[in-house]
Parts: C-alpha cells; sequence; structure tokens
C-alpha cells in the first residue's frame, strides 16, 4: 500500500496538470500516523532487545557472584575444618609421645550393629593404617582399627560389647578391666580385686603395659558410679571420654605393640 502511495505521488509531481500541495498535504496527513507507529514499534523493539541484552548481563554477572561465593564458602570451610583439626591435635598431643605420629581423618560414619560399635574414618592402608592402632579423638581415646581398606577403616570403639582394655585410675593407680557394653559412650569396669578401690569422679587412663598397642597416659573416660552388669557382677559405670555419635575429626596414632620383653642389648 505504502508503495502505491508512493508511485502516486511520484506521478503527481511529474505532472503539470494537477497543483502537488494538497495531494502531499492529504497524503502528508495518512501517513503520519503510520509513521508514529512506527517509531513506537521501534522504540518498543529497541527496549526489548535491551531489555534482553541487559538480562544476559545480571545472568552472567550472577553466575560469577555464585562462583565467587562458593569459592568464599569452601575456603572458609577448609579454614574451619584445619581450625578444628589444629585445636583437636593441640588438645591431644601432650599425652601423645614424641615418637608417635598422629594422622589425621574425618569420621564418615557411626556403625552400631547388634552391640557391634564401629566407626568408619577416611584414612586407610594406603596411608599407613593398620589394625590394632590406636584412634584418638581430641579428648581421649575412641578405639582400634579393626579393619583397614585403601582409602578407609572400620575401627572399633570402646563400647563395643567385644571391647577390652586395661585401665589405671590416675588418682590411686588401681587397675582394673574396661569392658564395652555394646552402647555408644558408655562402658563397664571390671574390678580385678575385690580389694580394688575406684571411686566415681576418677579419670581412667590407658597402662602401658608391655603387650599393649597403646602408651600409657591416655584418657579412657571417668568412673561415675558403681552398678552391676546383666549377670548381677558389681561393676564400675565409666563415660567415656569420646561420644562416637558426636566426633568429626578423629587420629590414628602410628604406634606398633609395645614389647613384650626389653630389647637385647
Amino acid at each position: 500500500m505504502l508503495v502505491l502511495i508512493a508511485v502516486t505521488l511520484s506521478i503527481l509531481e511529474s505532472s503539470r496538470r494537477a497543483p502537488l500541495e494538497p495531494a502531499k498535504s492529504v497524503l502528508g496527513s495518512l501517513l503520519s500516523p503510520a509513521a508514529r507507529v512506527g517509531s513506537a514499534i521501534h522504540h518498543r523493539s529497541a527496549m526489548v532487545w535491551g531489555a534482553l541484552l541487559s538480562h544476559d548481563r545480571l545472568a552472567v554477572e550472577n553466575e560469577e557472584l555464585r562462583r565467587q561465593l562458593t569459592e568464599v564458602r569452601l575456603q572458609h570451610a577448609i579454614g574451619t575444618a584445619e581450625s578444628v583439626v589444629s585445636e583437636a591435635r593441640a588438645r591431644i598431643a601432650p599425652v601423645v609421645p614424641r615418637d608417635r605420629g598422629l594422622l589425621d581423618a574425618a569420621v564418615l560414619g557411626f556403625a552400631p550393629s547388634g552391640g557391634r560399635q564401629f566407626l568408619w574414618i577416611s584414612i586407610g592402608s594406603d596411608a599407613g593404617v593398620e589394625p590394632g592402632m590406636i584412634v584418638l579423638g581430641a579428648n581421649g581415646v575412641l578405639g582400634s582399627v579393626h579393619r583397614a581398606f585403601a582409602g578407609t577403616s572400620l575401627v572399633e570403639l570402646l563400647g563395643d560389647a567385644k571391647s577390652r582394655w586395661g585401665a589405671l585410675s590416675s588418682d590411686t593407680a588401681e587397675t582394673a578391666l574396661l569392658a564395652g557394653d555394646g552402647r555408644p559412650g558408655v562402658a563397664h569396669l571390671l574390678l580385678e580385686r575385690p580389694t580394688t578401690r575406684i571411686h566415681p569422679g576418677e579419670i581412667l587412663v590407658t597402662t602401658g603395659q608391655a603387650g599393649s598397642a597403646a602408651p600409657g597416659g591416655l584418657v579412657l573416660g571417668t568412673m561415675v558410679e558403681m552398678g552391676v552388669n546383666k549377670n548381677g557382677e558389681p561393676v564400675g559405670i565409666v563415660e567415656l571420654a569420646e561420644d562416637p555419635t558426636k566426633s568429626r575429626i578423629v587420629f590414628v596414632l602410628t604406634s606398633k605393640m609395645l614389647p613384650t620383653e626389653p630389647p637385647s642389648r
């Protein structure tokens, strides 16, 4: 339509028989609304494209901000984990012999099963971990390595129904046998002699006797009260130093079995 109007206007201009001004005025009035509509369409189209491009820029900026935030959170998590490990290591280090090393590991999961009490940790045979090695928390002994695999290990906890550890009162130097009763964080103290007296509140530590994998002085738990076991025998109720359900970072003590005989000279 616009093409036909343009052609007609051209013909009228080339003709000398008719005046052009009235025709131009009429056509101008007819085309003015169309021009305004075209301008509005162009303006709106430019606005739409500008909005789309602005949205794309915002999406890119948001993605970059997310990446930076994720990196900050990761660095914070790493820093927090390192701080936790350092603090735990500092707390347990004073009772660890200087000729022993500590391998830190994360707790992967607590695995109780019918009276057995196990803990999965994130370090294994490929890092030098072997069955029998002692596993510590920040407050004391958790247990010993039951099985070691590549990358992970299974720890038998002090509360395990089959766990047996020699215990020594740090106050009276009386000895007894610490036996797990199948519950996390709790064990029984079997008195070796009827005359043995270990009182509530006394701290129990490892004996460090020959044939033991643990050096002496590692905290096992605290004597809470006297009670009876399932057989009606008098036993001490011990609150263990470490609650495996709350453990997050542990340390494997790189020690071997203490010799049963002094080294030959």
